[in-house]
């Protein structure tokens, strides 16, 4: 479940923020700081400030608190899936916005150019232009979101254990899990279901750039 939501939105995400930063609009340092900061930042730092901000007595509830809501556990109710959500989110945008960002400025403007000369809007430079030649860039892009999505594991665990809220209890924590408790049939059995998943996965979106990026 958290591979299907957070791999497009992370996709979409950084490349709308590519596309964005591309037009050089004034004041978006922050912006862009923001979103390349956790290149640069420990996870365990991450982990803390996320602790900070979403644990029962965190600066989040604080807030809801001052406005009579009810505080939430956010790490250990259906919150938890949002809560890690946006920081696979946060963690990773960056990274991807950077690979956008190249693929955009290694399209030749001449193009963006004739199609203005020939009346073609935003959207038809977008849609004829910029996502054919960015297809090889997003198939990388989609890749590497796909195996950090699985490498959120270790921040799903530093911040709610080994046995956290069902919505973000992943595979790797049935095998970490199990590997502790020395169920090693189930380690097993486990491990060779998430690389037949990989594989599957990987072999779709090398068709999908097969076909899509064909003609580029």
């Amino acid at each position: 479940m958290f591979n299907a939501i957070a791999v497009p939105l992370i996709v979409i995400f950084s490349f709308s923020f590519a596309l964005l930063l591309n037009r050089q609009i004034k004041g978006l340092a922050f912006f862009r700081s923001f979103f390349i900061l956790p290149l640069v930042i420990p996870v365990a730092s991450v982990i803390l400030v996320w602790n900070i901000m979403f644990n029962e007595y965190g600066v989040v509830n604080g807030i809801l608190s001052n406005f009579n809501l009810q505080p939430v556990d956010w790490l250990r109710s259906d919150w938890s899936m949002a809560v890690l959500i946006i920081l696979y989110l946060w963690k990773n945008c960056g990274y991807n916005m950077i690979l956008f960002a190249a693929g955009l400025n290694s399209i030749p403007k001449e193009y963006y150019e004739s199609a203005r000369i020939d009346g073609a809007g935003w959207y038809t430079c977008l849609s004829k232009i910029t996502i054919p030649f960015l297809i090889p860039t997003g198939f990388f892009v989609v890749m590497i979101s796909v195996i950090n999505s699985f490498k959120i594991f270790r921040e799903a665990y530093l911040l709610a254990g080994s046995y956290p809220s069902l919505r973000i209890y992943m595979l790797q924590h049935f095998m970490n899990n199990n590997f502790f408790n020395l169920s090693y049939q189930r380690l097993t059995t486990a491990a060779f279901i998430m690389s037949v998943g990989i594989a599957l996965l990987v072999l779709v979106l090398f068709k999908i750039e097969a076909r899509f990026g064909r003609n580029i």
